[in-house]
């Protein structure tokens, strides 16, 4: 039987705290456009700083707002509900705010997006860091609630 609707397969989570995911702009383009790929030169540098520990090769999947990410065979199914996004131009910053919600696994053999990178990661008191390491290019990202600690502490 094949499910129509990722609403089904959401579990119902009272009070769910909204959560920001600053990515690291290597370069503007324009106001609409930016480049986020960071030089893979600068890895050893990176994990250093945040102490970071590879977590091994992660596939990543997106069905509409639904990620799903398998780490180790481990998957893990989130309805990810965007509030907000900006460009922070003076620190080179993209800044989403949004809700991840815990979605029932399901089967699935079709997907918009498919990525697989290996990824570094430490969680933080404050937030985590999570590097993801592609064949030339590097992603960084850090995820917390307290936007003003997030934005301290990136590169």
């Amino acid at each position: 039987m094949r499910i129509h609707s990722v609403k089904i397969l959401i579990k119902k989570v009272q009070n769910k705290i909204n959560m920001y995911t600053v990515t690291k702009i290597s370069s503007i383009i324009n106001d609409e456009i930016m480049d986020v790929k960071i030089p893979l030169k600068t890895k050893n540098q990176i994990i250093k700083k945040f102490n970071l520990l590879s977590l091994g090769k992660v596939k990543e999947y997106w069905i509409n707002n639904l990620n799903i990410l398998n780490i180790n065979g481990s998957f893990k199914y989130d309805y990810v509900i965007d509030k907000m996004n900006y460009i922070d131009k003076d620190k080179k910053l993209f800044i989403e705010m949004n809700k991840k919600i815990e979605c029932i696994p399901f089967n699935f053999y079709k997907c918009d997006i498919e990525e697989e990178y290996e990824l570094y990661k430490n969680n933080g008191n404050l937030f985590d860091v999570r590097m993801k390491v592609f064949h030339d290019y590097i992603i960084l990202e850090i995820i917390g609630e307290k936007l003003d600690e997030i934005k301290n502490n990136i590169i």
